[in-house]
């Protein structure tokens, strides 16, 4: 009896520890990853002398200061 209760303790835990995972993933992959790629494409566009390009950040957060910034400077160039 207590080693099937173990067992689906852990089946449990190994299901909750993947959906939270996946959880995070994605908010990761969102807020911090996402944002840098943009910033990485705009670098790529300025670097290759395109100028005509948004940044087109949609997020409120701690990043869209610093995509604005990015882009004012691209249209002061």
């Amino acid at each position: 009896f207590m080693i099937g209760y173990i067992g689906v303790v852990i089946v449990l835990a190994v299901i909750i520890v993947t959906v939270t995972n996946g959880i995070l993933s994605s908010k990761i992959y969102k807020n911090v990853i996402e944002p840098l790629e943009l910033l990485s494409y705009g670098a790529d566009q300025i670097k290759n002398g395109n100028l005509d390009f948004d940044m087109n950040y949609e997020y409120d957060d701690e990043f869209k200061q610093v995509c604005d910034d990015f882009d004012e400077m691209r249209i002061r160039l």
